[in-house]
């Protein structure tokens, strides 16, 4: 099947072509193809680039600081972990794997909670189904043994921590220490209930930071002189009455990427995201929108988006059926289709 643009958002732009489906995999069109089957805006599939898709199967979440809801060891969220059962918490990490699939999402990543058993219960719910994770695991508490660390790092695919102010410094030393002789990203959550010394985060060299919220100026100047990406989680933060500051950050030049977070809050769709920032962030262009979720988190995991539409792939993309639109304006007020190359 030949699905043809006349655009294509890839490279973080949109420009004319297509792709062609065949025999479960996709090829980027060079020029028009001649025949074409659908006419649409094809896009790639979406990057998630933050979940905590633990607490997925949490329906009903009181109203609280992030340090009541979210924060280990003692915040709802953690308390409703420790009472559920494992296949509780797998069915409902599945079923959020699964919307984001039908959402046409091709890979996220997941601050994994729960030492060695929270990665093992996320492979077992990512059984079944074709998304690229990032597992980014944790210890098991608010300590840190090289041996877990190590024993996490063989398991996952890096480390995922919840902020500064919550760990000893020689901890996190150590633990962004064995992160860089694996090979593997250290990633943290920065500055989202109040702002912590930006220096302290950055000498952890991590692959990125989340949040940002409460960032000064001068913060948000040296991320974006040291090149590290933040990921934003808009409608999480709006559940706390916070907002990241995207206008500054772009003005900054940092490269932003946009993720879900908690599963409890916000259903992990970036495309409701993207709709999200547009209504809520007027002065942020939709160009930039778009490179935040089609685009930046797959630059940030060192990945190309249709290369996970390998040959034999069963994953997924969306279109957006392109009569009387004008891309990119347009495309946020649109609903999107989404295609599966699932036989």
């Amino acid at each position: 099947m030949t699905v043809y643009g006349p655009w294509i958002f890839s490279d973080g732009e949109i420009t004319e072509g297509g792709i062609v489906i065949e025999r479960g995999g996709v090829r980027i069109l060079d020029g028009h193809p001649g025949k074409v089957d659908v006419r649409c805006v094809v896009l790639p599939p979406m990057a998630n680039a933050h979940t905590h898709l633990g607490d997925a199967f949490i329906r009903e979440v009181p109203k609280g600081t992030v340090e009541e809801i979210v924060a280990p060891p003692n915040g709802f969220k953690f308390k409703m972990l420790k009472k559920a059962s494992n296949d509780a918490i797998v069915r409902g990490m599945s079923g959020a794997v699964g919307e984001m699939e039908r959402s046409g999402t091709g890979i996220f990543a997941d601050f994994r909670e729960n030492g060695i058993d929270g990665v093992r219960a996320l492979r077992d719910a990512l059984k079944g189904h074709d998304i690229g994770s990032i597992i980014l695991a944790r210890p098991k508490s608010l300590s840190y043994g090289a041996k877990e660390i190590d024993k996490l790092l063989r398991a996952a695919d890096g480390i995922g921590l919840s902020s500064i102010s919550e760990w000893k410094r020689s901890d996190l030393d150590a633990m962004s220490g064995q992160c860089r002789r694996a090979g593997k990203p250290f990633a943290i959550h920065a500055s989202e209930r109040a702002r912590e010394p930006f220096g302290d985060v950055a000498s952890l060299e991590p692959a990125f930071v989340v949040h940002m919220i409460e960032a000064t100026a001068r913060d948000l100047r040296d991320c974006a002189g040291l090149e590290i990406p933040v990921v934003v989680c808009p409608r999480s933060n709006a559940f706390f009455g916070t907002r990241p500051p995207m206008e500054r950050m772009l003005a900054a030049g940092i490269t932003i990427a946009l993720g879900t977070d908690n599963a409890m809050l916000a259903r992990p769709n970036i495309w409701e995201e993207m709709r999200y920032i547009r209504m809520n962030w007027r002065r942020v262009p939709e160009a930039e929108i778009l490179r935040m979720g089609l685009a930046n988190g797959w630059e940030i995991f060192g990945k190309n988006p249709w290369d996970s539409l390998r040959k034999g792939s069963t994953g997924s993309f969306p279109i957006i059926e392109c009569d009387g639109i004008d891309p990119p304006k347009d495309l946020l007020i649109c609903k999107i289709k989404v295609i599966s190359l699932k036989r």
